[in-house]
């Protein structure tokens, strides 16, 4: 079976299987704690999220009306990933996520799970 048909292999080497193998992912991926937030972003790097050794993953939506760009700490245009106006990006990292934008003062939001 394939992904799509209602398999799926963990990191650990298990595999759930059948109708429910989406949902089974999901229960382990989720927690009880999800921390939301706003973040204006401006011309220089801006730390988004601090260092979560407890994250699961994140999930950042450019709110604003400008380009921004999203990577490691000292991100530019040039170095960053593209995040469009309105567009979201799913992130698995637990170390710092910074961001920068073409212009100054733009919101970001973010859900993070811990």
């Amino acid at each position: 079976m394939v992904a799509s048909s209602g398999e799926f292999k963990k990191t650990d080497g298990e595999t759930f299987s059948g109708a429910d193998a989406n949902m089974a992912y999901y229960d382990g991926a989720l927690s009880s704690s999800v921390n939301t937030a706003a973040v204006l972003v401006g011309t220089s790097s801006t730390l988004l999220l601090a260092t979560n050794t407890d994250r699961k993953s994140a999930l950042l939506k450019n709110n604003s009306s400008e380009e921004m760009y999203i990577g490691v700490s000292g991100v530019t245009i040039a170095t960053g990933k593209n995040l469009s106006p309105g567009k979201c990006l799913y992130i698995r990292n637990k170390d710092g996520i910074y961001g920068v934008c073409t212009a100054t003062g733009e919101d970001l939001r973010y859900m993070e799970v811990v």
